[in-house]
């Protein structure tokens, strides 16, 4: 075969895979390009640079000062600004708080279904700075309805703004406007903004009760410069437990949406690295592609007429925006291009153009390849988490050397399927040897079919392949195999590298496995052209491989720009008197070592303390007990008719953050209320609280003027009442109690766990007699 082919083609594949992944975002143009009524991305950044400069979760000054900013900036654009103050609670996530919602609208000139904008401007606690999420979402719409309204457009539909507070709290924001809010029966769709990450393109979510397939045309016409997306992102969303504002929109007020969240270097997520300096600025230039197509079309549409009780399939194409098709195609295409196949397969062994003994190696050899894929994305990654331990300091499960280890997992995967597929005979049965993948690619197609629909669109893959294996198996003459090869490779490598590359991204390193696995099918699927390149490819896969892990190697210390996450917080245990100090790492290091010095412990943790992702405690130690006031608690019942009415008041006396309230014992409620706000902290009215392990009743956050909270709950039976109550506030490093040394400037506060806190705990219970 000409070598000067052989290489073309290469090239073109690996071009292929570089432009699938890089084209999914714009570049950003130059600010003095900009005109004033088209976004601008250094515009934007401005808002995020003066939104991002401290932590800003509700109770803090920073918050007040992010919120009055915003109403400031919509004011400057002739808006009247609202600020609805609100009590909320939000039974799913079991939060509460008085929320402070940013809202402003525009008139349309038609009746009809309003367009309603949204993201939330309240940062996670307590140490993110809160640039990607979510400065990010909001600067993005701040900067749209600027230029939308520097055009001197009227639209046709009313524009609602909505700058939710609390959703890092548990979407409370969201649950205040949906809840209590006038407008929420004007709204027709919703547009969010997110982030989990600090870079990425910014991925499509359609999120409805019914069918999506006129949301899907409708962001089809809209025609969005750069849409990444597809039905089957969705369909995994919905099995994750992660929510978002929209969730609200969806569940409480029936209210269609559009999700449009980036979510690349997890490990900036919630974390004191989730800066203004770290916010990845095309990505910032994506949002502001959608935003721009989504607005001018969705402000002149009957938003009425976007509903519809069918789903489409869809998936983005490079240069060709959004390609969709029903449903109803998935599982009639799946079964005819499975029946297609099996006698194209009868034609060619009885025509002995395939022989059963090379299929049956090629069998074998599929068999091997899966193995293979699946021991190097799992135990690859269990043997990598030994070789590197700081991997585990990172909670999110996505290292700061995610992106090499891609290329150490695939480039290494790479190199073993050359071997495994290596032909030590004079000629390859290519055809024979990728009967096998073509199957288990239809089987899959069939799954899909069945239980993910939204995945229909994986069938391009078999059916290019089945295209090739058939020029492959009944092609005497074949002219210019490699290019043919390479043309139909193309299309399946532009739509599906940028998926396969997602799950890792989305879902942490973990799932490395997943995109090992579609590799794997992707290569044997076309084995009849990988097989041309010779054994030099092999090896250069192994280099890359070998490069890659050089790199991670080089780059596994800690840095300011890639900081270690440390934790440790204060609790007393007000029942026993016992005080201790207590940390989630196993080894200490220059910042915990003050705290626990040599006298650390490692057993069970005789305090009970959860927190996200089940991290518990790992190391403590006793210390004294520091005088911090603690709250007021005060609790009675009331017995009418034999319903006993339970009553708990509490109450912070030293500007607390938080009430977290669990239980450990299988409550029936038959009606709870907080703050006389109605609250079912199970799934329906009366449900139990727990199945027999300490489980979380109510997170309340205290804020500037709500520091007590009173709960009511009436039961049928005499159960007898027990509460486990941690008082939080995060100020260990204030509390002149305590004598704290500050983090290097490699080190940051660990997040999604209860961090730099002082902690009280009590425990409440009451005999129902």
């Amino acid at each position: 075969m000409n070598r000067l082919a052989r290489l073309l083609s290469f090239a073109a594949l690996a071009f292929a895979v570089y432009y699938s992944l890089d084209h999914q975002r714009p570049d950003i143009p130059g600010e003095e390009k900009v005109p004033a009524g088209r976004f601008s991305t250094m515009r934007a950044l401005v808002h995020v640079k003066e939104m991002s400069k401290a932590p800003h979760y509700c109770g803090t000054a920073a918050h007040t000062q992010v919120r009055d900013y915003i109403a400031g900036e919509l004011e400057k654009m002739g808006l009247d600004v609202q600020i609805q103050k609100q009590e909320a609670f939000w039974e799913k996530w079991k939060a509460g708080v008085t929320a402070q919602n940013v809202l402003a609208r525009i008139e349309g000139e038609k009746e009809g279904k309003a367009l309603l904008l949204l993201s939330h401007y309240d940062s996670s606690p307590a140490s993110s700075l809160g640039a990607s999420d979510d400065a990010s979402g909001v600067a993005t719409i701040l900067e749209g309805i600027r230029a939308f309204l520097a055009k001197g457009e009227k639209p046709e539909n009313d524009i609602i703004i909505l700058f939710s507070d609390a959703e890092e709290l548990g979407l409370v924001g969201a649950k205040a406007f949906t809840a209590f809010h006038p407008w929420v029966k004007d709204v027709g769709l919703v547009i969010n903004f997110e982030a989990r990450g600090s870079g990425g393109p910014s991925y499509l979510l359609l999120e409805t009760n019914r069918g999506n397939a006129g949301l899907v045309r409708a962001v089809a016409a809209a025609g969005p410069s750069y849409p990444v997306g597809n039905s089957l992102l969705y369909s995994i969303y919905k099995m994750l437990p992660n929510d978002t504002d929209l969730t609200v929109f969806r569940e409480d007020a029936d209210i269609d949406g559009i999700n449009l969240a980036f979510i690349d270097d997890f490990f900036d997520y919630h974390s004191a690295q989730d800066s203004y300096e770290r916010l990845d600025r095309r990505t910032l230039a994506h949002n502001g592609t959608y935003l721009t197509a989504l607005l001018d079309y969705f402000s002149r549409t009957p938003l009425e007429k976007i509903r519809s009780g069918e789903d489409n399939v869809f998936f983005n194409a490079p240069g060709f925006g959004l390609v969709y098709y029903p449903f109803s195609a998935v599982l009639p295409s799946a079964v005819l291009l499975l029946v297609v196949f099996i006698i194209l397969l009868a034609v060619a062994i009885r025509q002995k153009r395939i022989r059963p003994k090379d299929t049956g190696t090629g069998a074998l050899r599929f068999f091997t390849a899966l193995v293979a894929s699946l021991v190097t994305g799992i135990g690859g990654w269990k043997l990598l988490q030994i070789i590197f331990p700081s991997f585990q300091d990172i909670l999110q499960g996505y290292p700061y050397q995610s992106h090499s280890l891609m290329f150490v997992f695939s480039g290494f995967l790479m190199w073993i399927l050359f071997r495994i597929y290596k032909n030590r005979g004079n000629e390859t049965p290519v055809a024979a040897w990728s009967v096998s993948p073509i199957f288990a690619w239809l089987l899959l197609n069939l799954f899909f079919a069945v239980k993910l629909p939204g995945g229909g669109f994986f069938i391009m893959v078999p059916l290019a392949a089945i295209i090739l294996w058939v020029y492959e198996t009944f092609t005497d003459d074949k002219k210019y195999p490699v290019l043919f090869y390479t043309l139909l490779l193309i299309p399946v490598l532009l739509v599906f590298i940028p998926l396969i590359v997602m799950f890792p991204v989305g879902l942490g390193m973990k799932a490395i496995v997943v995109t090992l696995f579609f590799i794997m099918m992707i290569t044997t699927s076309f084995w009849g052209l990988f097989s041309r390149f010779g054994s030099s490819v092999r090896y250069m896969f192994l280099l890359i491989s070998v490069i890659a892990f050089v790199s991670v190697w080089q780059n596994n210390s800690y840095t300011p720009g890639r900081k270690k996450p440390t934790g440790v917080f204060y609790v007393h245990d007000l029942d026993t008197g016992k005080a201790y100090f207590a940390g989630y790492s196993e080894k200490t290091d220059s910042y915990t070592r003050q705290f626990f010095g040599d006298e650390a412990r490692h057993d069970s943790f005789p305090v009970n303390f959860y927190n996200k992702f089940n991290n518990l405690v790992r190391t403590y130690t006793e210390t004294e007990a520091r005088q911090l006031p603690p709250p007021e608690i005060s609790h009675r019942i009331d017995t009418v008719r034999n319903n006993p009415v339970y009553h708990l008041t509490l109450h912070t006396r030293r500007n607390a953050n938080l009430f977290y309230l669990v239980t450990a014992y299988p409550v029936q409620p038959v009606s709870v209320t907080c703050n006389g706000i109605p609250y079912h902290p199970g799934e329906k009215s009366k449900t139990s609280l727990t199945t027999g392990k300490v489980t979380n009743f109510l997170s309340y956050w205290l804020t500037p003027g709500s520091g007590s909270l009173h709960i009511e709950y009436r039961t049928e039976n005499n159960e007898p009442a027990y509460w486990e109550l941690y008082e939080i506030k995060f100020d260990l490093h204030d509390n002149p109690e305590f004598d704290i040394h500050p983090r290097n400037d490699k080190q940051m506060p660990m997040p999604f766990v209860i961090n730099d806190a002082t902690v009280l705990k009590k425990v409440i219970k009451e005999n129902i007699h």
